[in-house]
């Protein structure tokens, strides 16, 4: 069957602005891509966000952090499997009220969370060497924005 006109999506970005935003989203796309060629802990991505949720937040129900990932609760429960397995995770009582089990990285988690972030880390400072200081200024006062930017989609 041949596509016509309707049937095939608007490609071109509608304003200079959202041209702009669809070239920051392909880069962090390919930008994640080359972090994760990096990686040596083996864990699937979303090990990793869940990890990194559970290091920045400390200890969570199951159902908040499956909020902060946005993801399902039966996503969260198979996640929080595969990291419980590798050691990464630890539960405990929530002292307010007893039926609830929070979640924390376990010092294995928090270990092997920092180790990726700095391999992580040591790759960009790697490419970023010869760039010059107002190509790094710019890297780093891009952060904030980026970090809004996970606040507001999530």
């Amino acid at each position: 069957m041949v596509a016509v006109e309707a049937d095939v999506p608007d490609a071109l970005p509608a304003s200079p602005d959202e041209a702009q935003i669809a070239r920051v989203q392909v880069a962090v796309i390919q930008l994640a891509r080359q972090l994760k060629s990096v990686d040596d802990s083996g864990l699937a991505m979303s090990l990793r966000t869940a990890l990194a949720a559970l290091v920045k937040y400390g200890p969570l129900p199951a159902g908040r952090l499956a909020e902060i990932e946005c993801v399902d609760p039966a996503s969260m429960s198979r996640t929080l499997r595969a990291l419980d397995s590798r050691g990464l995770i630890q539960r405990t009582i929530d002292p307010t009220d007893g039926r609830i089990s929070l979640i924390s990285a376990s010092p294995a988690g928090v270990e092997s969370f920092y180790r990726t972030r700095k391999q992580a880390t040591t790759f960009l400072v790697d490419r970023l060497q010869d760039s010059g200081d107002e190509v790094v200024a710019q890297v780093a006062a891009a952060a904030p924005i980026l970090e809004l930017l996970v606040r507001l989609t999530a």
